[in-house]
């Protein structure tokens, strides 16, 4: 009897270890602000619902979730999550002895600017369009489009709902 309750108890611990190693780690969020105040009422959704996992840190977030995509959201992804810089290296054979003609101009590692085509403007802000982006990836992984006829806070925090649901729903599984 005391042998196949240890058995059960080892059992039980190896399995608890296991699920709680293969899940993976929730997704971080950050919020960016939005007209309204609509980040804040989606930020209380997504903490009450245990959605998604906010955060105050742009740099700690894997997901962005904003009403705009546009040169702004790059610059800001670019401040907060810049890209892994790429390091060119030329071939190996370049500059080890071999002829003049095989070794690469120094031009080539040099860095391009080029510029930007300035900003494109419109004058009211977009209503109604959310966009959740891989920070990483500078992809779209979901987006939704939600009204509400007025702005008041009640309003304002059941369309926070809707969109909150709509996404436990539909957003893709952690890869």
């Amino acid at each position: 009897m005391k042998l196949n309750m240890k058995r059960a108890v080892v059992l039980f611990f190896l399995i608890s270890t296991l699920l709680a190693t293969a899940a993976p780690a929730p997704r971080t969020v950050y919020v960016m602000p939005m007209a309204h105040g609509m980040d804040q009422y989606i930020a209380n959704s997504l903490t009450n619902t245990r959605t998604l996992q906010v955060t105050t840190e742009p740099s700690k977030a894997d997901l962005v979730l904003t009403d705009r995509v546009d040169a702004d959201l790059d610059e800001f992804l670019d401040y907060n999550k810049p890209r892994p810089r790429r390091t060119s290296e030329p071939p190996s054979a370049v500059g080890q002895g071999q002829n003049d003609h095989t070794m690469m101009p120094d031009m080539l590692n040099a860095v391009i600017a080029v510029p930007s085509p300035g900003r494109i403007s419109s004058l009211t802000r977009p209503k109604g369009t959310l966009f959740l982006v891989d920070a990483t990836s500078r992809q779209i992984v979901w987006s939704t489009f939600e009204t509400t006829k007025n702005q008041n806070p009640k309003q304002l925090a059941r369309l926070a709902q809707r969109v909150v649901e709509r996404l436990k729903n539909e957003l893709p599984p952690r890869q």
